[in-house]
């Protein structure tokens, strides 16, 4: 009996493998198996939190850094992709292709999301076109998609309960696109800061 309850969950634990989530990684995965989905690079601690800097042996050329939350309790539960800086103009032009360009990919794998272009900042300068990117700069606009779990259900798929494709300056003329991939037990996570309060 103890055989078959050792196979069934070895089985279940290599299966999780193959369905792995982004970039070939999934929820609650240790250090020591995100390790082993970067080809054994060893995440690089980040703080004295649970942030790493990782290099993920699936990844995408739009991305060039990687950085995973792993929790010592609760393993993997989130992830961020970072682009290389895109030099754009105040228009924000080529920041925004980039963002255009890439969401359709991300709606291909996990259905519509909803996207967001606008002034946050009724009070702005910069709210004309030709100050699309000074307004970004700012803080006084967004340009996002995000992702849910369609109503009655608890995840998106694979164990994700929100994505976020977003844009933000990275200086005076260069912008970035990031990616955020958030997992189920980043609730669990949450409430274990929460009991200190």
């Amino acid at each position: 009996m103890k055989k078959i309850a050792v196979l069934i969950l070895g089985l279940l634990l290599f299966s999780s493998f193959l369905y792995a989530g982004p970039f070939g990684l999934s929820n609650g995965m240790t250090l020591e198996e995100v390790t082993e989905a970067c080809n054994g690079e060893i995440p690089k601690r980040i703080a004295q939190d649970d942030r790493y800097f990782i290099i993920p042996s699936k990844s995408h050329s739009t991305f060039t850094t990687y950085i995973a939350w792993i929790s010592e309790d609760y393993g993997l539960y989130h992830i961020r992709a970072i682009s290389d800086k895109i030099h754009t103009n105040n228009y924000g032009k080529e920041l925004q292709n980039a963002f255009y360009s890439f969401e359709p990919r991300i709606e291909n794998t996990y259905g519509k999301g909803s996207i967001f272009d606008c002034i946050t900042d009724s009070n702005t300068i910069w709210d004309q076109d030709k100050y699309w990117f000074n307004a970004l700069s700012d803080g006084a606009r967004d340009l996002y998609a995000e992702w849910y779990p369609k109503q009655g259900q608890k995840v998106i798929k694979d164990d994700l309960t929100y994505i976020r494709l977003w844009v933000s300056n990275a200086d005076y003329e260069n912008g970035i696109l990031l990616l955020d991939y958030e997992f189920v037990n980043h609730k669990q996570v949450e409430a274990q800061e929460d009991d200190v309060l």
